[in-house]
């Protein structure tokens, strides 16, 4: 029961803690000497960030072009290896890139 209430709860010990009617602490004690059940709910909470990274790679190799480069600028932005090698050093610049725009840039978009 635990287990499934830390799952639906997104791992979250507090709320998973209220919805059991328990103290947090004893929950907290528990994953600690248990932790199978929060390695078990942030294993549920692991598979939509593999279906995200599997996306994405499949984006970046799709043959619309759009989808490709909307996605490429996703991770030059998003990543710090790419920050590393110069792309987008601050938060202040940034292109924005829609996937499902039928519309040309504008003067100034870029």
């Amino acid at each position: 029961m635990v287990r499934e209430t830390l799952i639906r709860n997104g791992a979250s010990i507090t709320d998973t803690a209220l919805e059991l009617a328990v103290p947090v602490s004893d929950l907290r004690k528990l994953c600690f000497a248990v932790p199978r059940l929060m390695d078990a709910a942030l294993e549920h909470e692991e598979g939509p960030l593999d279906l995200a990274e599997k996306n994405l790679d499949e984006a970046l190799r799709s043959e619309d072009p759009r989808r490709k480069d909307a996605v490429s600028m996703f991770v030059l932005r998003n990543s710090a290896r790419a920050r590393r090698r110069g792309w987008i050093t601050s938060s202040s610049g940034s292109v924005d890139l829609s996937i499902n725009s039928g519309t040309q840039p504008r003067e100034g978009d870029f």
